[in-house]
């Protein structure tokens, strides 16, 4: 158990969500309606749902366009790090 799970004040659900893979759920229901059924997507479109998410992403983007440059620059960041060993000193 991480020791993160002994905070008196946890939260279960942030748990289950933060640290749940597809092979954790077998069935899902959310207001009512089946998502997963027998370890399966049961009413969602994958398809539909990775274009809405990659339009919303789009969206996010171009009302903040420093957005995807502060990531490059982390990312580059981190890959100098870990290239030349500066994390094991």
């Amino acid at each position: 158990m991480s020791a993160d799970c002994l905070d008196a004040d946890l939260d279960e659900t942030d748990v289950l969500l933060t640290r749940a893979c597809a092979n954790h759920v077998r069935d899902l229901v959310v207001a009512g309606r089946s998502v997963v059924s027998g370890a399966k997507l049961a009413e969602i479109d994958l398809s539909d749902a990775e274009a809405e998410l990659m339009a919303m992403a789009r969206s996010a983007a171009a009302r903040d366009p420093g957005q995807f440059m502060r990531g490059r620059r982390s990312r580059e960041a981190l890959r100098a790090c870990y290239a030349d060993a500066r994390h094991l000193t």
